[in-house]
């Protein structure tokens, strides 16, 4: 069985420097360009002005709604991708069988709810980004409070697209945290797995420049 600490990923890490270094070249070069177009087509600022078919999924590629594009479409290999599961994840979501907008328990939304729930789910969004931004961790944006702070793979991944760049790194450390990612940087309380993501990547940034 292979030990899981920083002193054996560093071993690894330097007999394997320079074919590993090649490939992250080519796949920086590429993710640099998504990035790019990404920031220039979809810009904090049009988040937080979006309308609800703007960000759902579910109305098909033609909508190249934000949802879509970054499982699915044009963004689905920037920084990590999200593909798999169900459409709730994100919140709400078009139902085509249903022709009906649903919300995180599949459940259709009546019309006079709708406006509301987008409203405090799209602000969600955007307040816990600007406190990742920030790297605010102590934030309670970062807790239960916010619908979206148990969504971390969507939020890490747009977390890597808006900061600064070597701020996170994508990947979605909530899966096998006790198996790798616990055992290369103990995680902090405040912030759950965004605190532990931007804590491992300056720590790496550091050690393996």
């Amino acid at each position: 069985m292979v030990k899981i600490d920083i002193k054996h990923f560093s071993d690894w890490y330097f007999e394997n420097k320079s074919a590993l270094l090649k490939r992250a070249e080519a796949w920086k070069k590429q993710n640099m360009q998504l990035a790019k177009e990404f920031l220039k087509e979809w810009p904090l600022d049009r988040i937080k002005t979006m309308e609800l078919d703007e960000y759902v999924i579910g109305r098909g590629p033609a909508n190249k709604s934000l949802c879509y594009e970054i499982e699915a479409g044009k963004y689905r290999d920037l920084h990590l991708g999200i593909r798999g599961g169900s459409a709730n994840k994100f919140g709400i979501y078009w139902n085509k069988e249903k022709q009906v907008y649903c919300n995180k328990r599949n459940q259709p939304i009546p019309v006079s709810e709708l406006e509301a729930e987008f409203t405090k789910l799209k602000a969600d969004l955007i307040a816990i980004l600007e406190a990742g931004i920030k790297k605010d961790f102590d934030s309670e944006e970062f807790s239960s409070k916010n619908s979206f702070f148990t969504r971390p793979a969507i939020i890490t991944k747009l977390l890597c697209a808006y900061s600064a760049e070597n701020t996170y790194v994508g990947i979605n450390m909530n899966l096998d945290n006790d198996k790798i990612w616990k055992k290369l940087y103990t995680p902090k309380k405040e912030g759950w797995v965004y605190h532990q993501n931007h804590g491992l990547t300056v720590m790496m940034m550091e050690r393996f420049p």
